[in-house]
Parts: structure tokens; C-alpha cells; sequence
């Protein structure tokens, strides 16, 4: 959750800062400093965000896989109940 709302929080501070640096004179658009900040933002925005895609699809293939192995003891566990007669003559053998 922490890393969800650095990354909302991030793109909110970026779309902002672009928003004040164009509407700032051409000079000081093209200033170094404002540069530097604006790709920094950006470069922050991707890393959190890569970084949060990778950890979600971590944590949901951990989850699937979870309840996988669930699944797959509580159908080993199972009995098996089989509705059908049993043969009384040995030469009729029933698969299951």
C-alpha cells in the first residue's frame, strides 16, 4: 500500500511540476536546474512504477500458487464415493 500511494504520490508532484514549468518563461524553462528536477520526477514516476508492477504480479502469482496448493490437498484428501454396485460376478471390474 505504501508503495502504491509513493507512486500516486510521485505522479501527482510530477504532472504539477510540469504544469509550473510551462507556464514559467521560455528563459527559465530551458534553466538547468528545472531540467534536472523534471527528469529526476520522471525518472522517479518509472522506477516506482516498475517497481510496483513487478511487486503486484509477485504477490499474485505467490497468492495463485497459494491457493493452488490448497485446492490440490483438499481434493487429495477427498474420499472417493463411487455410487455404482459393485459387480458380484469377478469377471465385471469397475475404474475409477
Amino acid at each position: 500500500m505504501l508503495l502504491f500511494t509513493a507512486t500516486q504520490g510521485s505522479v501527482l508532484v510530477t504532472v504539477a511540476f510540469i504544469g509550473i514549468w510551462s507556464e514559467m518563461p521560455a528563459a527559465d524553462q530551458s534553466s538547468h536546474l528545472v531540467i534536472a528536477v523534471v527528469v529526476t520526477l520522471v525518472i522517479t514516476v518509472i522506477i516506482l512504477a516498475v517497481t510496483r508492477a513487478f511487486s503486484s504480479f509477485h504477490l499474485t502469482i505467490l497468492a495463485s500458487k497459494n491457493l493452488h496448493d490448497a485446492m490440490t490437498r483438499s481434493v487429495l484428501k477427498a474420499r472417493v464415493v463411487s455410487s455404482l454396485p459393485l459387480p458380484t460376478n469377478s469377471q465385471h471390474t469397475i475404474l475409477l
